[in-house]
């Protein structure tokens, strides 16, 4: 009976041992996760205010545009006017709008065609100069869609990713038992981002962790789907280099 007991003890303790090093292993994987989680936070909240910052400087060369747009129109009303030569000011702001809204834009196959003007020796007229300003200001004016698009997404991955930075300190509190989504809601200043819920086979609501272990977290995360799609072909390219190698 005494060797019974002993042998009862041992497989006690062997099993708390290992229940002890699962417990350990879970929670160093999900403290990697979290810092994945925090470092593409820190990411979206930059690429949200550059965002920000950008529509700003385009809201202002809008505006400073049609200004100029406007006061070369009236003076090229006259039917005399629209032929003579632009003074070299004029030019000179125009070709600035220019530069400034190719550091803005990128990509748009409209504004990539429209060329600075060159004043020396041959200054280009009131018409030609009017047609450039119209097609650089529609560019702007659809590029703030596009920086409204781009700003709504990052602002629903930011909501993703404060909802898993949540459930994953739950997680690393008590790595024996599920997250349940309330616990995760009182850790937010808002609700948690659905897509992110799930139920038990009794129907309570919990935090997806199984989700979270199939993502790669930082692409995910990414600033855009762009950016997501460039880092797994960077790691296919990587993946093809070790095929070479072996």
């Amino acid at each position: 009976m005494e060797n019974e007991s002993v042998s009862t003890g041992e497989k006690d303790a062997a099993s708390t041992t290992e229940k002890e090093k699962e417990n350990r292993k879970e929670r160093a994987l999900r403290v990697k996760q979290l810092n994945l989680v925090r470092a593409a936070i820190e990411k979206l909240h930059e690429a949200a205010d550059e965002t920000r910052k950008k529509n700003k400087q385009r809201e202002a060369l809008l505006s400073h545009l049609r200004v100029f747009y406007s006061e070369m129109n009236n003076i090229a009303k006259g039917k005399a006017m629209s032929l003579i030569p632009v003074a070299e000011l004029m030019v000179t702001q125009i070709n600035d709008a220019i530069a400034d809204a190719k550091k803005l834009v990128e990509g748009d196959v409209y504004l990539d065609c429209v060329k600075p003007f060159i004043s020396a020796g041959n200054p280009p007229s009131y018409p030609e100069v009017l047609l450039v300003a119209k097609t650089v200001e529609e560019v702007l004016v659809r590029q703030g869609r596009d920086f409204n698009a781009q700003l709504e997404l990052i602002q629903q991955k930011q909501h993703e990713a404060t909802t898993v930075q949540a459930g994953l300190e739950c997680a690393i509190e008590n790595t024996e038992y599920a997250v349940s989504i309330d616990d995760v809601e009182a850790r937010l200043d808002d609700a948690p981002e659905p897509s992110w819920t799930t139920t038990d086979d009794q129907g309570d609501e919990l935090f997806d962790l199984g989700r979270l272990d199939e993502l790669d977290i930082s692409a995910y995360f990414a600033e855009s789907d762009q950016e997501a799609t460039d880092d797994e072909g960077d790691e296919d390219d990587e993946s093809e280099e070790d095929e070479d190698d072996e």
